[in-house]
């Protein structure tokens, strides 16, 4: 299922990374590419502008993206540079993957509602606690277990100083108990890079079974030709998928960086290629 020998041809792949990324993500990737002989360069992006940063040198080959949300959603409007960012705005939503994947979900039993209809809803318990997060990949915000009053106080509470309005749908379902969470890069159909979700600086091996349930599951549907998957074991021992990722803004703990350059750089390069040649 693994895939990191993949063959280089002549059309380097450019690298073009937020300026502000996790210094320690930057200085990866900045290696990363050093290694397996990719021109890298930074842009200066202005967050939450609707306009493209501009782009230096100007890019005559393949490229890769990597940043945040703004940057994202601004290379994915533009025809000029959308090919550098594997993401559709429309396609990563947990809604869709629910479509597509149903009980291989872990959260496989929410309801997609909006802030409106959540909020003003028939009330639930107050001791009903309920996890909520936000139906896209542009992380409006930070999705958390709190019941339909806390939600309610800290939408009134942060209405005009954040991205989400009554219209915005979110995920509402009962918490869910899980093991630990691995993170599976994909490139391809295949897994080029694993690291575990972690917050306590430790990594430890996929179980096989999971990475097995990660690639059975990439082969029912992906959201792109590259992507990021993470998995967990739920309560009763089961593989299950939390959520998938842009690759272009995914967090990279413990995954080897220049495994995953070397496999979406030969990507580009090869499609390059194939478009040229049309």
């Amino acid at each position: 299922a693994r895939d990191s020998n993949m063959t280089r041809i002549n059309s380097s792949c450019t690298w073009l990374v937020q300026s502000n990324a996790r210094s320690e993500t930057l200085q990866r990737l900045q290696r990363a590419c050093a290694e397996n002989g990719n021109a890298f360069h930074t842009i200066d992006v202005v967050p939450f502008s609707p306009e493209m940063p501009e782009v230096m040198p100007d890019i005559d080959g393949p490229f890769v993206f990597y940043g945040y949300a703004t940057l994202l959603l601004n290379a994915f409007a533009s025809e000029r540079w959308r090919p550098g960012v594997f993401f559709d705005p429309e396609v990563f939503r947990p809604s869709v993957y629910q479509k597509h994947w149903g009980a291989r979900m872990l959260n496989h039993d929410a309801k997609i509602l909006t802030v409106q209809q959540f909020v003003d809803g028939d009330k639930t318990p107050p001791t009903t606690r309920w996890f909520i997060k936000p139906d896209d990949d542009l992380k409006r915000f930070t999705g958390g277990v709190m019941t339909q009053g806390d939600f309610r106080e800290w939408y009134a509470e942060t209405q005009g100083r954040n991205r989400i309005g009554p219209q915005t749908k979110i995920v509402v379902c009962e918490p869910k108990t899980m093991g630990h969470e691995w993170r599976l890069f994909f490139v391809g159909g295949k897994i080029v890079g694993a690291s575990r979700y972690s917050a306590d600086g430790r990594d430890l091996p996929v179980p096989t079974e999971l990475e097995h349930f990660a690639v059975e599951s990439s082969s029912i549907w992906s959201p792109a030709a590259a992507f990021a998957l993470d998995v967990t074991m739920d309560e009763e021992g089961a593989p299950r998928i939390v959520e998938t990722n842009c690759i272009n803004g995914s967090g990279l703990y413990f995954a080897d960086a220049r495994a995953i350059v070397r496999a979406l750089s030969v990507w580009q390069e090869i499609n390059w290629e194939n478009e040229r040649g049309k």
